[in-house]
């Protein structure tokens, strides 16, 4: 299950086959705030598309989501995963040459 949030694994691989260049990697949460205008105008110039006015965009996760108690994950539960991604992600961040 944990094997799909390694992400690095995809992108070197898309990086390799299509050339830095051609690869744009948008985190998601990049998508849900007061920049999303400004972002998805970016991904349109990524892609040679012509100018859009995206101030007017639905906002994408705009409402929290309520997570009954039974389901939220306790604090060591997420200090494991924290150390568990902590390598992955760095390796993502070093494959990306950024800090997402």
């Amino acid at each position: 299950l944990l094997g799909q949030s390694v992400y690095f694994v995809g992108v070197e691989r898309w990086l390799r086959e299509w050339g830095r260049e051609r690869v744009m990697v948008v985190p998601a949460e990049e998508l849900q705030g007061a920049r999303q205008p400004e972002v998805v105008l970016s991904i349109y110039r990524f892609l040679g598309l012509c100018d859009y006015n995206t101030s007017n965009l639905p906002r994408l996760h705009s409402t929290k989501m309520r997570i009954d108690e039974a389901h939220k994950i306790t604090e060591g539960t997420r200090q494991l995963l924290r150390e568990f991604f902590e390598p992955i992600n760095r390796r993502l961040y070093d494959v990306l040459g950024r800090d997402l």
